[in-house]
């Protein structure tokens, strides 16, 4: 989480965690404060990291 004038919370764990890490998140911040949520993708394949 990055709290700027425009807060930011990069989640780049699997989306089961997202509630733990939102209730940590709280602990800092409302979430209504949050002016943006990035949700990054990465997939494994034969090895091979893949991301878009």
């Amino acid at each position: 989480m990055i709290d700027d004038e425009k807060p930011i919370l990069i989640h780049t764990g699997p989306v089961g965690m997202y509630e733990k890490i939102e209730a940590k998140v709280k602990e800092v911040i409302g979430l209504e404060k949050l002016t943006y949520v990035a949700f990054l993708h990465f997939e494994r394949m034969n090895g091979v990291v893949w991301s878009s």
